[in-house]
């Protein structure tokens, strides 16, 4: 389990190993990683708000449920979805959203970071992916039942389609009032508020970790950007619609 602490650790070793190279932002060297990497998975910062993406609705022919990437650490392992090497490219619906801070693919480009500064932010990144695993598997564990009761409601829906009590039109009505419930019942857990603040502390803590490796300028730049986030973590909007 990654505790907060831990990830405080890694940020001063992140921060240490920086100092150490002598590598300025301000006379990047070559990098290895080119722009359209930096706006790929590996760099994108996994909140609780991504989550109740990850979420899909009971239709006619399923029943409700979650992807499983957030809870098994399938999406943060290396080559996955979230974790190093993962998929590149764009990350589509992810890189619009710059009101939440959901994407460094939208300021890293701007540094000029040095060899140095990436490899610590990659490590960084690495620790953050590792401190939200175990709020977001709690979480999980604890909307079970509230998924195990939305199967058994559609189930007896669909029974009543089979039985010619409803009609599918009717049946999908319900389903859909079905799933507007069971959302907010799951966003009303005090699981769901544990996991988005736990998570939202790390995210900032990973934000101020990154600054603590940057030069004047870079931070002058990532001030302009974090100053101009008011979504997700940084405000009260409805994350949930990006």
């Amino acid at each position: 389990m990654m505790t907060k602490s831990k990830l405080s650790m890694i940020c001063t070793g992140a921060a240490f190993l920086f100092a150490l190279t002598g590598c300025s932002g301000n006379n990047p060297v070559e990098n290895p990683i080119d722009a359209v990497t930096l706006q790929s998975g590996e760099f994108a910062v996994f909140d609780f708000d991504d989550t109740m993406d990850q979420m899909h609705d009971a239709t006619l022919e399923s029943d409700m449920s979650f992807e499983a990437g957030p809870f098994d650490g399938s999406f943060f392992r290396q080559g996955g979805r979230f974790g190093r090497r993962g998929p590149g490219g764009p990350m589509g619906d992810r890189m619009s959203r710059t009101n939440r801070g959901n994407h460094l693919g939208q300021i890293l480009p701007d540094l000029g970071l040095s060899d140095a500064q990436l490899t610590a932010i990659q490590d960084l990144m690495d620790a953050y992916r590792a401190s939200i695993t175990q709020p977001l598997q709690a979480f999980r564990s604890a909307i079970q039942a509230i998924l195990d009761d939305a199967r058994a409601e559609r189930q007896a829906i669909m029974e009543s389609v089979q039985a010619g009590d409803l009609t599918r039109d009717e049946a999908r009505e319900l389903i859909r009032a079905l799933n507007d419930r069971k959302r907010a019942a799951i966003q009303a857990t005090p699981e769901a508020e544990a996991a988005r603040a736990l998570i939202c502390a790390s995210k900032l803590e990973l934000f101020d970790a990154i600054r603590n490796i940057l030069d004047a300028d870079q931070q002058t730049a990532w001030d302009g950007w974090v100053g101009g986030l008011d979504g997700g973590c940084f405000g009260d909007d409805d994350s949930s619609n990006g």
